[in-house]
Order: structure tokens, then C-alpha cells, then sequence
């Protein structure tokens, strides 16, 4: 049993994690002494105090350097300090572009001025961009007679003395206050790659745009003289921009809004820096619609290839769901030498079991599922330090508990919703020790479909319920349309198979125990068993490779259409120990036969793929099937032994004897093996012939 964390040891924790952010803090910069020995809530109100004090007086300074920048540089432009109507409008302008882009900036913030080069970059770049937003307010409006003298320069006399008064105030008594502790926060490096296809699609786009805007502009793609210089300048502006954004660079993103951002931020810059060399040079003769508007075409254009890019061509922040043996294994082998440790749950004492909690709190309106999990575990064996009950859809509640620490995990929340239902599996299977049990519920396609009928009137039920299915079952299995289906709905709400949902359990480590339905839900109670020797990918698509037992023992893989659901190959086990085998050697009541698998095998529609095993020499036109390794086993060991020595075929002897049972397929395989030991030719030909008699005249098939 786990014991719980007493609440000194909860302090003690505390206490390190705060000296550790303390020495963190130390080794950040160069503090006193007074400072580092000082009361952390003295310092907190030092702090709050310098920060109040700086934002005053920076503000009330500021302001008046923005006063006086206007006022002085009109008096320089028209002799006296009086402001005409046009001006005044400037005037306010100018003020209210400072106050946002000072916001922006966080000038009137200490911490932007941490040292004299970082707060010299903060003045510099504000008052860029009140300059760049001054210019691009005047173009677009269609103010031309501005005096682009005194604009320019009442932007530069605001920098320089604004410049002016932060270097002598640093110089003076700024070091002192700028070295007090401020809120860190390290970011490791990442390594970022220049994309050069991301480059040329980019110019290619660029390029598109301008002459699209020349052609609604002019009713041609021919570019008068003077628009190609202004290209030239549009190219110069893309380039410098795309660097400086760093919108060339192939990085991963945490969702599609961050990817997207660098492309916005250049378009802004471009959009600015095209807008202020119009204002300065005096070029609005230029066509504004067609400059602009191709910045707008091309940003829309960066829009719909970052939404593509993410949808088709990674996924942002996330390895993805476990799909392959290879990325199983991974996982399996990380615990294989601690999980081939233990082969059961540890027998440790039980305090509090978690049987009264279970009966009285968690499940006490649902006693359908309470009375189905006491009836197949001993939920006194287990204590509560050692089981979680929780009701939810998101990874981390999972990923925060400790590896092999649990003997129950129960999620009350229904599988669909996971994105990821692999992962979510293995992540579960790396908590609980071995013998150890997880349980849970799915909304499957017999449960969705009694739902539906109880939801709605019979008549919407028959209208409603195919648009439903195809959208929740077929669209996340088509190969492009899966994408913008997991793009929009995060893979919520989809419909899985019960063969599926089981196959994954298996494939992810986990053996089912017991499943039933309730309120419309398939609930399963699965035991945690040895990290499993997979070694077959599964198979997910319209055509399936089926791993089989060809010549010599080899494996060989049998192509065929898909006739069951999902990882229903890791379901052989459950199905043969649940069912059996019916007389004529088929597996009775198989759920994991889909209805139209059902119609491609009565007409043997199934069987096509296989004449690529013919043409590549895996299998002969007659001979017996290739089996499974499960269906293998079933086989006494001297006919095991005959099977391996001829390929298996397309048309096997079934057809010609038709057996009844089980044994008889057994002899029947038996008979033909011996015969072609004698002379293959004959016997071969012999038996197709008698096949193909049954089967066109007789009407044979395998049932």
C-alpha cells in the first residue's frame, strides 16, 4: 500500500521548492546582499512600490517629451507654436498611438528596462511603430498634404529625447533600481531548420498576388514600368520581413494560431514599411489598392497553407496516436525490467478498501455498474490509496500519477472522447501494477444505435441515424476527410466498434476480463497482464495484410478486403475462450464480423487481393488455407508438421470433400496432404476440378 504524504512532509516539499526558486533567483543576476537576506514580503512591497513610483514619473515625463516633440518641431516648421485644426487632429494622433504602443511595450514597466541596451530597444521600437502607424493612418485616409518633414521628424526629435532622458537617468541612479529581482523565466534553446520549400512557395504566392490585384486593377498581367520597381520594392520588403518574423523557419507549434503568427506579424511589418515609404516619398500615385491588396491575397493565401499544413502535414505539439509495433515496444520496453519483476499485485496490507467507498460515494446511484465490478474483483483486496475513480477525457489526470503505483483505475468518462485512444490506453497501462485492473466505458455502434432509437421518433430515427453514422463512424476512417474530421471535433463523440475498442486493450497490454451493457454503454473491466510479445502491426485499412503460417513454418502475409473491424486479429484469444468453435471449424457468434464483411465473403469479393500472393509465389492455386498462428496451434502436431510441407493455396480442399465438423477438416486436410506427398500434379489437378463443381454447380461455400 502506497502510504499517504503526511502534511509535515507536504511542507517540507514546499520548503525545497522554495529555496529552490530562491537559489534559482540568486544565480539570475548580480543582487545585494540586503536584497537576497531580505523578507520576501518586504521585498514583494519594495518592489510594488519602485514599480508604482517608475510608472508615474516615466508616464508624466513621457508625456511631456511628447508635448514638447510636437510643439517644438511645429514651431521649427511654421515659426510659432500655434497648431492649426489639421495639426491638432495630428497632434491627437500622435498622443494616441503613444499611449497604445507605450502599453504594448510596457514602457512605463522597470522590468522593460533591465538593463540599458534592452530598455534602449523598447524606446527605439515604440517609437518605430508610432512612426509606421502614423504613415499607414495618412495613406490609407488619404491625408497627403501633411508636412512629411515635420512628421518624420517630430517621431525622431520624440526618440532622441526620450533616449536622451533614460541614458542620463540610467547613468544617474537607474543601475540601482533596474538590478532589483525581477520575475524570470528560462526558456530552453530550440532548434528551428530554414525551410526553403516554405521559402519558394512563399515568393511564388507573393508574386501570384500582385499580379491577381494588377489584373482587377488594369484587366491585364502585364505590369506597367514603374510597378515593377515597385515590385522589386515589395520583394525587398517580403525578404527583410520573413527573416526578421523568422515565418521561413519549419518549427512545431502549440496549435495552428502560433503557427500562423509569424506570417501575420509580416504582413503587418510589410503592410507598415510599404504604407511609410509611400507617406515619405511621396508615392500616392501608386495604385494603394493593388499594394495592399497584395499583401491581404498573400496573407489569406499563408492562411489556408498553414491550416493545410497542420491538418495533413503534422501534427502541432503531439507525437500522435501508438499505431505500429515498433512505437509500442518503445513504450513496453521502458518498464520491461521492472514489470518482469513482479507477476502479480503485491500482497501488502489493506486498510480502507476501497469497496465501501466504490458502494457508498463514487457508484451509489449507478448500482448496475457497481454490482458488475464486485462481481468480478475482490474490491476488499484492494485499498484506496491504491485505486483512483476518476470521470474525464484529459491525458494529464492520468500522466500525474506515478508509474506502477495503482491496483485500480477507474474512468467513468467514455472512451470516444479520447483523441489518442492508444496512448491514453498505454498511459493507463503504465500506472497499474501487473494484475492490476482498469475499467471503463464506450459508446459502440450497437449502443449508439439503441440510443438513437430511444432519442428520437422512429420515422426521424430512419432519416437521421445514416447521416449520424457516416459522420461519426465512416468520416474518421477516410484517409483525407479523417483529418479536417479530427481538426474540428478533436475526435470527440466518434463511434468505435466493441471489436475495436477490445483489439486496442489487447494490442496496448491489457486482457479483457468481463464486459456488459448498461444505460447504452459497453463498460469493460480489463486486468493488466505482462507487456505482450506483439509482433503484427494492426490494421486499419480497406485492405489487411493477415500474418499466416505459409511454407517451410515462414511467415507470409495474406492480402485480403477487410470483412471485421479494427485490431479484431488481437481478438482471436477472446473470441475462441469466449465461443469456441463452431462443427464446421468457424468461430461461432464472432462479433467482430462487420455486416457488409459478411456479403463480401458470400460472394468471395474478400478473396481478390490474394491473386497478389498468387503472382508473387506465397501461395499455389490449390492447397490448403494459410492459417493463423492461433488456428496453427488448434492442429495436432504431425498434421502441423505436413501443413509446412507445401504452400498453402487459394482453393483448398474444403471444397471438394465439404466436412461437417471440425475433425473432419482436420481428415479432409489430412487425405489431400498424403496424396500429394504421392504425386502433387494429379492431386492438384484432381481436386480442382471437383472444386469448381461444388462450387459453380453445387453451389458450395464455406459457411
Amino acid at each position: 500500500m502506497s502510504p499517504q504524504i503526511p502534511s509535515n512532509t507536504t511542507l517540507e516539499l514546499k520548503s525545497q521548492k522554495k529555496l529552490t526558486a530562491e537559489n534559482r533567483e540568486k544565480n539570475s543576476g548580480s543582487f545585494s546582499t540586503t536584497v537576497k537576506t531580505a523578507h520576501p514580503g518586504v521585498v514583494q512591497k519594495g518592489r510594488l512600490s519602485l514599480i508604482k513610483h517608475f510608472f508615474v514619473l516615466s508616464f508624466f515625463i513621457d508625456f511631456l517629451i511628447v508635448l514638447s516633440s510636437i510643439f517644438f518641431m511645429n514651431y521649427l516648421k511654421r515659426g510659432d507654436l500655434f497648431l492649426t485644426p489639421r495639426y491638432i487632429y495630428y497632434s491627437f494622433l500622435f498622443i494616441a498611438y503613444w499611449l497604445i504602443m507605450s502599453g504594448y511595450y510596457k514602457k512605463f514597466n522597470p522590468e522593460s528596462y533591465a538593463s540599458f541596451r534592452k530598455g534602449l530597444a523598447v524606446i527605439f521600437k515604440s517609437s518605430i511603430a508610432i512612426l509606421y502607424f502614423i504613415a499607414i493612418t495618412l495613406v490609407v485616409i488619404g491625408y497627403y498634404n501633411f508636412s512629411r518633414l515635420q512628421t518624420l521628424g517630430t517621431c525622431a526629435l520624440y526618440f532622441f529625447m526620450e533616449a536622451t532622458v533614460f541614458f542620463s537617468y540610467y547613468l544617474i541612479n537607474g543601475k540601482r533600481h533596474f538590478s532589483l529581482p525581477i520575475n524570470r523565466q528560462i526558456i530552453g534553446d530550440t532548434v528551428h531548420h530554414f525551410s526553403l520549400r516554405r521559402f519558394i512557395l512563399d515568393f511564388i504566392a507573393l508574386s501570384f498576388s500582385f499580379l491577381v490585384l494588377n489584373y482587377l486593377k488594369r484587366g491585364a498581367f502585364d505590369l506597367p514600368i514603374e510597378y515593377e520597381k515597385i515590385l522589386l520594392g515589395l520583394y525587398g520588403s517580403w525578404f527583410l520581413m520573413g527573416f526578421v518574423t523568422r515565418k521561413f523557419e519549419h518549427r512545431n507549434y502549440k496549435n495552428v494560431y502560433y503557427g500562423f503568427s509569424p506570417f501575420f506579424k509580416a504582413f503587418l511589418l510589410m503592410f507598415l514599411t510599404m504604407a511609410f515609404f509611400i507617406f515619405v516619398f511621396d508615392l500616392y500615385h501608386f495604385s494603394r489598392f493593388q499594394i495592399f491588396g497584395s499583401f491581404i491575397l498573400l496573407i489569406a493565401i499563408e492562411a489556408i497553407y498553414i491550416f493545410l499544413n497542420h491538418i495533413y502535414g503534422f501534427d502541432i505539439n503531439n507525437n500522435g496516436d501508438i499505431n505500429s509495433v515498433s512505437e509500442a515496444k518503445e513504450i513496453f520496453e521502458e518498464e520491461e525490467l521492472i514489470r518482469a519483476q513482479k507477476v502479480d499485485l503485491p500482497k501488502r496490507l489493506v486498510i480502507l478498501p476501497v469497496k465501501s467507498k466504490l458502494e457508498h460515494d463514487y457508484l451509489d446511484q449507478d448500482k448496475k455498474l457497481y454490482d458488475f465490478i464486485n462481481e468480478q474483483i475482490d474490491l476488499n483486496s484492494i485499498d484506496q490509496a491504491d485505486a483512483r475513480i476518476l470521470d474525464t477525457h484529459n491525458p494529464f489526470n492520468f500522466e500525474i500519477l506515478e508509474n506502477q503505483s495503482m491496483s485500480l483505475i477507474i474512468n467513468l468518462h467514455k472512451i470516444n472522447d479520447f483523441r489518442y485512444v492508444n496512448r491514453y490506453f498505454l498511459e493507463v497501462h503504465k500506472k497499474i501494477y501487473n494484475g492490476g485492473y482498469f475499467i471503463g466505458q464506450a459508446h459502440t455502434i450497437t449502443t449508439h444505435w439503441k440510443w438513437f432509437k430511444e432519442k428520437f421518433p422512429p420515422y426521424l430515427t430512419k432519416l437521421l441515424y445514416p447521416v449520424d453514422f457516416v459522420f461519426r463512424r465512416i468520416f474518421p476512417k477516410l484517409p483525407v476527410i479523417q483529418k479536417l474530421y479530427f481538426f474540428f471535433t478533436r475526435g470527440k463523440n466518434r463511434i468505435l466498434s466493441k471489436a475495436e475498442i477490445l483489439g486496442r486493450l489487447y494490442f496496448c497490454g491489457f486482457e479483457a476480463l468481463a464486459i456488459t451493457e448498461i444505460h447504452n454503454r459497453l463498460y469493460y473491466i480489463a486486468k493488466c497482464v505482462k507487456n505482450p510479445s506483439i509482433d503484427r502491426n494492426p490494421s486499419y485499412g480497406p485492405i489487411i495484410s493477415l500474418r499466416r503460417i505459409g511454407y517451410g513454418g515462414n511467415i507470409i502475409y495474406i492480402s485480403k478486403l477487410r470483412t471485421m473491424h479494427p485490431y479484431s486479429e488481437y481478438l482471436q484469444d477472446y473470441i475462441y475462450e469466449q465461443n469456441k468453435l463452431q462443427s464446421n471449424g468457424k468461430f461461432d457468434s464472432d462479433f467482430r464480423l462487420t455486416n457488409w464483411g459478411r456479403l463480401l465473403r458470400r460472394m468471395w469479393i474478400d478473396e481478390l487481393p490474394q491473386l497478389v500472393n498468387f503472382i508473387r509465389g506465397d501461395v499455389n492455386l490449390i492447397g490448403v488455407r494459410a492459417l493463423s498462428q492461433h488456428y496453427f496451434d488448434l492442429y495436432p502436431k504431425e498434421l502441423q508438421k505436413l501443413r509446412t510441407q507445401f504452400k498453402p493455396g487459394l482453393v483448398p480442399p474444403y471444397y471438394t470433400d465439404m466436412p461437417a465438423s471440425f475433425e473432419e477438416i482436420l481428415e479432409s486436410e489430412r487425405k489431400y496432404l498424403n496424396r500429394k506427398l504421392e504425386n502433387r500434379f494429379t492431386t492438384d489437378i484432381e481436386y480442382f476440378f471437383k472444386a469448381f463443381y461444388n462450387i459453380v454447380f453445387k453451389r458450395a461455400r464455406s459457411r
